[in-house]
């Protein structure tokens, strides 16, 4: 198989699981139409995928480290919500709000996506700017802890970047 014929297979197959997620249905007559506008909306947008490395999420092989990320997001992202309800319940808790540069070396535009959303996704932090030409992000920060661009990625994106790098080489 091809690699247009790879994608469109992993594109169709994705929206089909969304539909599926979507309609929580497995009737018939929802299925068979889910088949055919997952089809058509696969022929217009399967194209934009051909470049990319978003599919490699399809390769069964990344499906363990993809489960293992989502658990550790998940898990960041309680944590962090807890802090931060705790800054806003509590006044005594110091926030020190300000935007970081930090350092971001990653393979690919995928991986920079991943952790990007990854830091964003977690209550307190918003990436704010990418510059992957001096390997830099900027990310506002609830409370700021560091201003060392090192330490500031291990503890801003430390939980993702093995992810990324894994995933999206």
């Amino acid at each position: 198989m091809n690699n247009k014929a790879k994608t469109f297979a992993g594109v169709w197959f994705l929206s089909m699981v969304f539909w599926l997620l979507f309609t929580w249905s497995l009737d018939a007559q929802e299925l068979i139409f889910g088949l055919i506008l997952t089809f058509v909306v696969t022929l217009f947008t399967y194209d934009l995928w051909l470049d990319t490395k978003f599919l490699n999420v399809l390769n069964p092989l990344n499906w363990p480290t993809l489960i293992v990320y989502f658990f550790v997001l998940l898990k960041e992202m309680v944590k962090a919500n807890i802090d931060l309800a705790l800054r806003t319940l509590n006044p005594r808790l110091p926030i020190y709000p300000g935007i970081v540069e930090i350092e971001a070396d990653f393979p690919s535009d995928e991986a920079y996506t991943l952790v990007a959303n990854s830091i964003t996704l977690t209550p307190g932090t918003i990436t704010v700017d990418i510059d992957k030409d001096e390997k830099k992000m900027y990310i506002h920060w609830i409370h700021v802890d560091t201003e060392d661009p090192k330490k500031g990625a291990e503890i801003i994106y430390g939980f993702a970047a093995p992810f990324a790098r894994r995933l999206f080489p």
